[in-house]
């Protein structure tokens, strides 16, 4: 039996793509510098089949089994939108700008080497800081409140001087509106510009006189007092 050659349209040049009308339907072309066969499809558009993805420099590329090359090292679920990452294997990923650099000591999570969120971010589960530095809170005067509030949310009023939480109702938690002092003295503010609630069970007591502004106002719950001396 004679050796027969099939001889297809190629290319040796590296990242060599056929063009459209260089191709019937149906025919292949290869780049033999690439491993990469070109065929032409009935939508006028050229596809490409490939094996073992090498990639171009700075490109990461996901096999059909969502793994990265043939190792599961790395990998992608496409359904669920997870990418799994075996740190056994991998010290390190950068996703830029912000730059997640390196596994910490237990070999558990990623440690970052900072960076800047834009937007809002949900976080399930607890956030644990166990930095010596600080945490800084959003700060905004009383009208810079946000419009539709949830419970929980937590900020500065730089109107009222004083850290609020919101329940059912902005209530002052801390700030310049009082504090104690090593002569034992307790100081209270002589002007009330935010809303308060008094905790239901406990009574209220202020140093008089205080003055209550348009924003001001004090909410006593039933069995509860507010006394002013």
């Amino acid at each position: 039996m004679a050796n027969t050659t099939i001889q297809l349209k190629s290319s040796g040049t590296t990242a060599n793509i056929p063009a459209l009308e260089n191709l019937a339907n149906g025919e292949i072309a290869l780049n033999y510098a690439d491993g990469i066969l070109y065929y032409r499809t009935s939508a006028g558009s050229v596809e490409s089949i490939r094996g073992e993805p090498t990639g171009l420099a700075g490109e990461i590329q996901f096999n059909a089994g969502g793994n990265f090359g043939s190792s599961a090292n790395l990998a992608f679920n496409s359904t669920t939108k997870v990418l799994t990452v075996d740190h056994a294997t991998i010290a390190s990923l950068n996703i830029a700008p912000y730059a997640i650099a390196a596994f910490d000591a237990a070999n558990t999570k990623f440690a970052s080497t900072g960076g800047t969120v834009t937007g809002n971010m949900t976080v399930t589960g607890n956030i644990l800081m166990s930095g010596t530095g600080y945490l800084d809170v959003p700060s905004g005067t009383t009208a810079q409140r946000p419009a539709v509030p949830n419970t929980g949310m937590f900020r500065y009023n730089s109107t009222t001087g004083a850290f609020e939480v919101y329940t059912s109702d902005w209530t002052a938690i801390g700030g310049s509106s009082s504090s104690i002092t090593t002569n034992g003295l307790f100081e209270n503010a002589n002007t009330i510009t935010a809303a308060y609630t008094i905790s239901v069970g406990n009574n209220g007591l202020s140093s008089g006189p205080i003055t209550m502004t348009s924003n001001g106002s004090v909410t006593v719950p039933t069995g509860s007092t507010w006394t002013i001396v």
